[in-house]
């Protein structure tokens, strides 16, 4: 957990302004799914969640959890639908950075300070793949009411323009940097214990969870003005800053020159830039 919270304390001055862009749009897209699940759940017809329509005019009286909430993306989306949202996350400093419209609350996604059953609504937005599976998954078991939903979206497989990225950057990472070791730790094992989608249905079931609904796809493109604002936002993350700023001035100027030139013939005619990126998007009914 110190390495998530030295990468979050590291980014939470730049994260609207950086991520935001690339985060928001996801968030805006998961907040329409989960109106549409609740309120389907709520009216007991929720039959198969990936075929509802999109839904904000909602309004139910629950009270929801965003985890790993960063500065809130989620649960601003979320706070209208609901009667009130707690969002959750390991960084002070990324709550702080967000607005009041939430209640913040930091804590340990493994031990979350709220009586069982606190919750109709569980959430998250790219907040839980730092954790430890089995753990983490019980702990939202037990905070989720009887027949109360678990909905969220984390990444899936690697994208082109994520790749893209990738590649560059390895010809310029330092060999040997000591200032990139709390963000260089090997990750837990979210991502190698859960794959696909089956997985997911498998582990969310064993934590107690009645039905389970899991699919991979690229559920909401983002779409850039150009390659600046999507280099901006894979470069605001701790690993790349610090590598970034290791490089001398002609190297940082050859770095995003490179960069440019990896994701502009991915663009459109206009110049514009669309990613899409699949995401693993679960629901589940306690």
């Amino acid at each position: 957990m110190n390495t998530v919270r030295r990468l979050y304390r590291e980014m939470a001055a730049v994260y609207d302004s950086a991520v935001g862009p690339a985060f928001a749009p996801l968030a805006d897209g998961l907040a329409l799914w989960i109106g549409a699940c609740v309120a389907a759940h709520q009216r007991g017809q929720l039959h198969d969640p990936f075929d509802l329509a999109p839904a904000r005019a909602v309004h139910l009286p629950i009270w929801a959890a965003d985890l790993g909430a960063g500065t809130g993306f989620l649960a601003r989306r979320i706070a209208p639908m609901v009667a009130g949202v707690a969002a959750v996350d390991l960084s002070p400093e990324m709550l702080r950075a967000g607005p009041e419209s939430f209640t913040r609350v930091a804590a340990d996604l493994h031990m979350l300070p709220f009586r069982a059953g606190a919750f109709g609504l569980v959430a998250s937005s790219f907040g839980l793949n730092a954790t430890e599976p089995r753990r983490l998954l019980k702990a939202l078991a037990r905070i989720t009411r009887p027949n109360g939903l678990l909905i969220f979206q984390e990444w899936g497989a690697l994208d082109a323009l994520s790749g893209a990225v990738d590649d560059v950057l390895a010809d310029y990472l330092p060999d040997d940097l000591p200032e990139m070791a709390p963000f260089t730790d090997p990750p837990r094992d979210w991502h190698t214990r859960l794959q696909d989608a089956d997985d997911y249905r498998t582990a969310i079931r064993a934590a107690g969870f009645r039905w389970v609904w899991a699919e991979e796809d690229a559920f909401t493109p983002v779409r850039f003005s150009g390659p600046g604002p999507f280099i901006a936002y894979k470069m605001a993350w701790p690993a790349r800053r610090i590598a970034a700023r290791a490089l001398t001035d002609a190297g940082q100027e050859a770095l995003y020159a490179d960069l440019e030139a990896a994701i502009r013939p991915l663009c459109a005619s206009d110049g514009s830039l669309t990613w899409s990126p699949p995401l693993m998007r679960v629901c589940a009914v306690r």
